[in-house]
C-alpha cells in the first residue's frame, strides 16, 4: 500500500508547464492578493533552491532569464513564494529552446495559471486532459485522508478496500500513459511521462515502452537518464563518477571505490534524521575501515561551510563529495528521492550494487556477509 499511497500523494502534486532552450525568458504577472515580499521563484526539476532563479515583482509582474545547454526542452517549477507562508504551490513548466513564455500566475489557485506562447505546454495539457481525467484530486485527497483513519482505527477490512481502490485508479492512469504514448510516439511529453513514471514498470516493460517512441526521442536527456538509472539498480554495476571534495578537489568514485567495500551515504547538513545516523556510522567506519570498508558521504549541501561545521561537530571521519550537478546529480543517477535522506547504496568489492537504502544494523549485517 506504501507504493500506492505515494502515488496518489504525487497525483495530488500541483501541474503545470512552459519552454527553455540555450537562452530563455519568462515573463508574467500574478492575479490575486500578494504581500509586499512576494516573489516569483523559477527552479528546475530537481534543482536544490538556493540555485534557482528569482524574480522581485515589480506592479505584480516578472521577468526571468537564463541560458541552458539543452536540444530538449527542461522541466522547470515556478514557484510563488511569501515569507509569512510555509508552504508554497508550484507549477510546472517546459522550458523549449528559443522560447519566450508569459504566464498569468492565479495566486488563490496556481493549477489554474494559464501559459501563452509554448506549443510544448499545450502539449502538456492536452496530455493532462487524455491521461489525467481518469480521477479527480479532490476525491484522492479524500481517500488518502480515508485510508489515514482507517490505518488510525486499524480497521483492515476498510485498509483493504481502499487499497483496491487505489491500485484500481493507479492502473487507469498508466493504461491511460501507455495510450498516450501509443498515440503520440513523436512528442516529447510521451519521453517524459515514461521518465516521471518510472518506477511504476519493470526493466522490460520499460524496454517495450521506449520502442513505441520515435528514434528522434531515444537521445533525448529523459530516455537517457532511464537507461543510466536503469544500470544503476541493485545487481548491476555501480555507475561511476566524479564530484569535488570540501576543497575542490576533483574526485573519481572508481579510482577510491577498487576493490572495497563502498557505501554511498546520500545526506545534507540540514537533515535532521542524517545527522543522527552519522553518529551511527561513524562507529561502523571505524570498526571496519581496516578491512576495506569505505564510506564516501554525497552531501546535498550548498554551503560548504555548514558542511565544513558539520563534518567537524558530528565527527565525521570518512570522505565527504558534494552534489551539485542539477540534472546530472548523483543521487539522481543511482535513483534516489533528493527530497527522502538520509538514502545510501551500498556496493561490494567486484563494484556490483548489492543493497540500498539501509540501517546501520542492516549494513552492518551487510558488511559482515560481504567480507566472508
Amino acid at each position: 500500500m506504501k507504493t500506492v499511497i505515494l502515488f496518489i500523494i504525487s497525483l495530488l502534486s500541483p501541474v503545470v508547464i512552459s519552454q527553455v532552450s540555450e537562452r530563455y525568458v519568462v515573463c508574467g504577472e500574478l492575479s490575486g492578493e500578494t504581500g509586499d515580499s512576494t516573489i516569483v521563484v523559477l527552479m528546475q526539476e530537481e534543482q536544490s533552491r538556493f540555485d534557482a532563479d528569482i524574480s522581485i515583482l515589480e506592479n505584480k509582474k516578472f521577468r526571468i532569464s537564463g541560458t541552458l545547454d539543452l536540444e530538449y526542452p527542461e522541466v522547470f517549477s515556478i514557484i510563488i513564494e511569501n515569507p509569512n507562508q510555509t508552504t508554497f504551490k508550484s507549477k510546472k513548466i517546459f522550458i523549449s529552446p528559443e522560447d519566450s513564455i508569459y504566464i498569468k500566475l492565479n495566486v488563490e489557485d496556481i493549477e489554474k495559471s494559464e501559459v501563452y506562447n509554448s506549443s510544448i505546454n499545450d502539449d502538456f495539457m492536452q496530455y493532462v486532459n487524455e491521461v489525467e481525467q481518469s480521477y479527480d484530486k479532490a476525491d484522492l485527497s479524500l481517500l488518502l485522508d480515508e485510508y489515514e483513519r482507517a490505518v488510525a482505527a486499524k480497521d483492515s477490512i476498510k485498509i483493504v478496500e481502499l487499497t483496491q481502490y487505489a491500485e484500481n485508479i493507479a492502473q487507469k492512469r498508466l493504461s491511460g500513459i501507455i495510450e498516450y504514448i501509443r498515440t503520440h510516439p513523436k512528442s516529447y511529453i510521451s519521453a517524459y511521462s515514461l521518465y516521471s513514471n518510472r518506477n511504476m514498470w519493470n526493466e522490460q516493460q520499460m524496454a517495450e515502452l521506449i520502442d513505441l517512441l520515435d528514434k528522434d526521442l531515444h537521445r533525448s536527456k529523459y530516455i537517457n537518464d532511464i537507461l543510466r538509472i536503469d544500470r544503476a539498480e541493485v545487481g548491476n554495476l555501480a555507475t561511476d563518477f566524479i564530484l569535488k571534495d570540501v576543497d575542490g578537489n576533483d574526485v573519481v568514485f572508481s579510482a577510491i571505490a577498487e576493490g572495497k567495500i563502498v557505501l554511498l551515504e546520500f545526506w545534507a547538513s540540514w537533515c535532521a534524521p542524517c545527522r543522527e545516523a552519522n553518529m551511527k556510522l561513524e562507529k561502523l567506519y571505524t570498526q571496519y575501515r581496516k578491512q576495506n570498508f569505505e564510506i564516501i558521504g554525497i552531501s546535498l549541501d550548498r554551503d560548504t561551510k555548514t558542511l565544513r561545521n558539520s563534518i567537524e561537530k558530528d565527527g565525521i571521519s570518512w570522505l565527504n563529495l558534494l552534489d551539485r550537478k542539477g540534472q546530472d546529480s548523483v543521487n539522481r543517477l543511482y535513483n534516489l528521492n533528493s527530497q527522502s535522506i538520509p538514502a545510501n547504496v551500498l556496493i561490494n568489492k567486484d563494484g556490483i550494487i548489492v543493497a540500498k537504502n539501509l540501517n546501520a544494523d542492516e549494513i552492518e549485517d551487510q558488511i559482515i556477509d560481504l567480507l566472508k
